[in-house]
């Protein structure tokens, strides 16, 4: 299900897809993501909302851990 547009006029969809915002990152800033804002960020630009982005980051090879304060945070697979 997609979200509603809750940004107001200006807000408009920016990638057709996770792997496209991510394929739009440098190396280094698609390392990891935190869960709560940085998850909200990639499905706003994507026109999905938090659990399909969840799926889209599984999909691309990102594991959920956390970090060393407990924060949970997506992992590309092969930083592990």
């Amino acid at each position: 299900m997609r979200h509603k547009n809750l940004l107001g006029p200006y807000w408009t969809k920016r990638f057709a897809s996770v792997p496209d915002y991510l394929d739009s990152l440098s190396d280094r800033h698609s390392r990891e993501f935190y869960d709560n804002n940085e998850l909200a960020k990639i499905g706003r630009a994507c026109g999905l909302t938090v659990p399909e982005v969840r799926a889209g980051l599984k999909k691309c090879g990102y594991v959920q851990s956390a970090s060393m304060s407990g924060q949970p945070k997506w992992v590309r697979g092969d930083r592990l």
